[in-house]
């Protein structure tokens, strides 16, 4: 069975473009990585959904980068006027610095929340010591760093995606894994999460693009796997999971795709979503992100970008001050007849 039908069905769907574009930046600054922060500011005119829309919509071309002596309006400037906006001269060495802030931020988070690992009981008078027991060897290391990882997350990009794992050939019980947010396509009623679809891309030659979907429907604990391929933008037509090596195994359990669980209960669901803040300041007028989680970055990216900007000025003067030292010749390294001498700093 297919859930998405149409071939020219755009991926990832333009109703979550917002949220996949500002996920970018804020990614950017938790991965503490400079070249991915120059990367991610240079490229968003050109690779961004976001900025393609934005030149779409105005006519205007669509830069590789390269903003520097141009005056634009709209995402384009106000991306210019960042730090890590502005172009490197052809030639010229990176002098900037980075500070890992946002790292910080979201590992200070994640701490508070799970710095100790949570013990599991259940209530007075309805446990007993072997169940009690039991929860606690459920709850192992492996969770709580599984949790540990989840916050960080959670903190980065406003909120992640815990699901349900029972594989008997990897374990002997079930297990949590997390899923991050902009590999997800939620579907929320009024304020609940009925649905969600993961994805990931299992082949890609650049013109072509296999993708695994797994479609979460909560409300009668069914999975449905599919394979599609297509394009860098588009699903694609439907294929079948047989046809590649890493979604093969899923044929056998599943019947047309669909994995079913009648046993389960109404309330246990195979995958929640924690938001790691409301209310959505950023897409609070889209129905369809209005009830995802806001990051810790939402509205200081600026601060941090203005920090490393000070940073990076800072030890640019200290270099050039070295340069201006005037020194007795006592203090240099003579390297011999007709070489010279030399300053060791």
């Amino acid at each position: 069975m297919a859930l998405y039908n149409s071939p020219n069905q755009e991926w990832p769907p333009r109703a979550i473009s917002p949220m996949l574009a500002s996920m970018r930046f804020w990614s950017a600054w938790f991965s503490g990585d400079p070249d991915q922060l120059y990367w991610t500011y240079y490229n968003i005119a050109e690779n961004s959904q976001t900025g393609r829309s934005f030149f779409g919509t105005t006519g205007e071309a669509a830069l590789p980068g390269g903003y520097a002596g141009r005056t634009r309006s709209g995402l384009l400037g106000s991306v210019q006027r960042t730090f890590w906006g502005t172009r490197l001269p052809a030639g010229e060495k990176r002098s900037k610095l980075h500070v890992p802030l946002a790292g910080d931020i979201a590992g200070m988070s994640a701490d508070l929340l799970y710095a100790k690992r949570p013990e599991l009981a259940l209530p007075d008078g309805e446990g007993n010591q072997a169940t009690d027991g039991w929860l606690a060897d459920l709850f192992d290391d492996d969770m709580h760093a599984t949790l540990l990882e989840s916050e960080e997350l959670c903190a980065a990009l406003g909120g992640v995606f815990l699901r349900a794992n029972y594989d008997t050939s990897l374990s002997d019980r079930a297990w949590l894994d997390v899923v991050h947010p902009d590999a997800a396509v939620p579907t929320f009623v009024r304020g609940r999460l009925t649905q969600v679809t993961f994805w990931r891309v299992i082949h890609d030659t650049g013109s072509q693009v296999i993708r695994h979907l797994e479609t979460h429907n909560i409300q009668d604990n069914t999975i449905t796997h599919e394979a599609y391929d297509g394009t860098q933008n588009q699903l694609g037509d439907w294929a079948p999971l047989s046809s590649f090596d890493l979604t093969a195994p899923l044929e056998e359990l599943t019947v047309d795709g669909v994995l079913t669980m009648p046993d389960l209960p109404p309330d246990a669901d195979t995958v929640v979503y924690i938001p790691n803040m409301r209310p959505n300041r950023l897409w609070r007028d889209i129905p369809e992100l209005a009830y995802m989680g806001r990051s810790d970055y939402a509205g200081i990216t600026g601060v941090m970008d203005a920090l490393d900007e000070t940073y990076s000025l800072w030890v640019k003067e200290i270099r050039l001050a070295r340069l201006r030292l005037i020194v007795p010749d006592s203090y240099l390294d003579n390297l011999g007849p007709g070489k010279g001498a030399i300053l060791d700093l």
